[in-house]
């Protein structure tokens, strides 16, 4: 459940950044560079989230490294597709 609802946040963030990148378009921003700066926000984040659940939690970094995978492929994969298919 848990990495249920920090794919959900990713997704939100990705949401945001493509509401910024849609608004800054008047001024030469365009979904791409929207985007970029996302999937480094979104891995950084990941990791964070990594060390809050390997200190509190106490399990392995071999087991949350299974789940960094999902966590932060699924949200920026998703951005790819999204900006992709907006930019036509």
């Amino acid at each position: 459940m848990h990495m249920a609802m920090v794919i959900g946040r990713g997704l939100v963030l990705f949401g945001l950044f493509l509401l910024i990148g849609r608004l800054g378009c008047g001024v030469g921003l365009d979904l791409a560079t929207a985007v970029r700066p996302f999937i480094s926000g979104w891995l950084v984040m990941s990791l964070v989230n990594i060390g809050v659940d390997v200190a509190k939690t106490g399990y392995s970094v071999r087991d949350e490294l299974q789940i960094l995978s999902p966590v932060f492929l699924m949200p920026t994969a998703i951005a790819g597709f999204a900006t992709r298919w907006l930019a036509r």
